[in-house]
């Protein structure tokens, strides 16, 4: 949490939004592991050496990389998103809103 207060009472609306979070970062370590392994797979799965050879040169790395760079702002973004509603939609104070405030900062 980078510096965030972990040492708050959380109501009902920050647990729930807590929860979000947790899911969220559960599905985007999912999609970080699907776009590797989908990558890998196509590559090695039922090739022998040469086609292997083959199709890692013909494999536009780069693209890769930059889809996995923007599926991680994706990610940081969506996560951003629900503590942005927690700021606005709920009646957070004292240091709950100064957790959420911070974690605001962090993923800003």
């Amino acid at each position: 949490m980078m510096g965030c207060n972990g040492n708050v009472t959380f109501g009902y609306e920050s647990q729930k939004t807590i929860q979000i979070i947790r899911k969220q970062f559960e599905l985007y370590n999912l999609g970080r592991y699907l776009l590797t392994s989908g990558v890998m797979y196509s590559i090695f799965a039922k090739n022998g050496a040469l086609a292997s050879s083959y199709f890692i040169n013909q494999t536009d790395f780069s693209t890769f990389i930059h889809s996995a760079e923007s599926f991680d702002q994706y990610a940081k973004n969506q996560i951003y998103l629900s503590i942005n509603r927690q700021l606005i939609f709920s009646a957070t104070h004292g240091t709950e809103h100064e957790f959420w405030k911070c974690m605001e900062k962090t993923f800003k």
